[in-house]
């Protein structure tokens, strides 16, 4: 199904949902420091072992827009006409994967640009995926509610339903993929084993998601254009947006996200064409007097 036309055909039924999820405050723990032009829709956002972050794109046929954390762009990389990307990975030798949602391939670059090989995913789609630490590709398939496991060949190793699956991420051992529209993000052993499920705290129309290997993941929403951050146990820590103080563009949509090791977290503003740059904001502390704990503790 066109990208463009799902989005119509479900923006009455995310307009009403949206009214009804619940809006917690805007106090993530971080602080908009500036923003530059991704080039294009940032559909997907990967930041890669070499520092470098990558953005998808998905109307200008280029495969990824290149950038220093700064925002200074560093090329692109173009295939082919036409192509529509989504999910970003890296295999462990450094190498760039990335989805072609409606050629259903994955296609593997080195960090510098060389074309490696791509191989075909079958089923209607290709958008987001993951890749573990034994550099196995899981994929999905949105329209065709799989998601699916290759080999960093494109063997495909195993595959299982989720509904109208979106954002994918694999950390701690297992797989997290959220449902587009229905509400939850499903857990999975790397076989497909379910493993439950836990509430995507509001979203209506789920997209990237992200895991910072440090226990957290991060969910972009086209509904109510906010980020979500959840524990890996399922508990749903902040929302952020859709206003972000500071930024100077109207409407933004938080619907991309990933996060440098620094704690450094970027998003993509699916409106406005930008990526957003967040810092961790500083630990409130209180300054004390020496005497003054001393007379807390003194018996």
């Amino acid at each position: 199904m066109n990208r463009s036309l799902t989005r119509m055909m479900f923006a009455a039924c995310v307009i009403l949902a949206a009214t009804a999820a619940p809006r917690i405050a805007s106090s993530a723990p971080y602080t908009f420091i500036g923003s530059f032009p991704a080039g294009g829709i940032p559909c997907g956002l990967g930041l890669g072992p070499n520092g470098t972050l990558y953005v998808a794109d998905e109307y200008n046929d280029i495969g990824l827009h290149l950038f220093s954390q700064s925002g200074v762009p560093m090329g692109t990389f173009n295939p082919y006409p036409a192509i529509e990307s989504y999910g970003i990975g890296f295999l462990s030798d450094g190498s760039v994967v990335f989805t072609d949602y409606y050629g259903k391939s994955v296609l593997h670059y080195s960090p510098g640009g060389v074309f490696l090989g791509q191989f075909s995913t079958g089923g209607l789609v290709s958008s987001w995926l993951a890749v573990d630490g034994s550099d196995n590709i899981y994929v999905v398939d949105d329209n065709g509610d799989r998601v699916r496991k290759f080999t960093s060949t494109g063997a495909l190793v195993t595959d299982w339903y989720v509904n109208h699956p979106a954002g994918i991420a694999f950390t701690e051992g297992k797989v997290f993929v959220t449902e587009m529209w229905n509400g939850h993000i499903d857990v999975f052993l790397p076989d497909g084993t379910p493993q439950g499920s836990f509430s995507n705290g509001g979203a209506t129309f789920a997209q990237q998601l992200h895991a910072n290997g440090a226990g957290l993941l991060y969910l972009g929403d086209h509904g109510t254009h906010q980020l979500r951050c959840f524990t890996t146990a399922g508990a749903l820590q902040w929302t952020m947006g859709p206003a972000v103080a500071g930024y100077p563009f109207a409407n933004p949509e938080l619907f991309s996200v990933a996060q440098a090791p620094d704690g450094t977290l970027f998003v993509g503003d699916f409106n406005n064409n930008n990526v957003l740059i967040f810092a961790p904001s500083p630990t409130a502390t209180a300054h004390d007097t020496f005497g003054a704990l001393k007379s807390r503790y003194r018996k």
